[in-house]
């Protein structure tokens, strides 16, 4: 396994295998016949999946941040497992929902 592989971490690798997943099945669904096409789906899955991997990948920086933000601030630091959770959460969201619309 290459070095920077390794270095990545599990929850990094894993989570961008979902999230390239998710491209897979945008294109699937979508069968896209034009180069604007392809762009519509590529920018439509990354804007599902940037803020959930920002969480998984920067769980400590996003963690740390305390301040003002435009609703209530932040007063508190948050563990970085809980902000990795929450990013889990978020990335496979659209699995669980798409499980049991599809069950329903």
């Amino acid at each position: 396994m290459p070095d920077w592989i390794s270095n990545l971490g599990l929850s990094r690798v894993l989570s961008l295998l979902v999230a390239i997943g998710y491209l897979v099945i945008g294109f699937l669904i979508a069968q896209p016949k034009s180069a604007r096409d392809v762009l519509v789906v590529l920018l439509r899955v990354a804007a599902m999946v940037v803020f959930p991997l920002l969480c998984i990948w920067f769980s400590e920086e996003f963690g740390d941040y305390v301040g003002p933000i435009p609703s209530p601030g932040i007063s508190k630091r948050s563990p970085a497992w809980m902000v990795t959770l929450g990013g889990w959460f978020l990335l496979l969201l659209p699995l669980l929902l798409g499980f049991f619309i599809y069950r329903a």
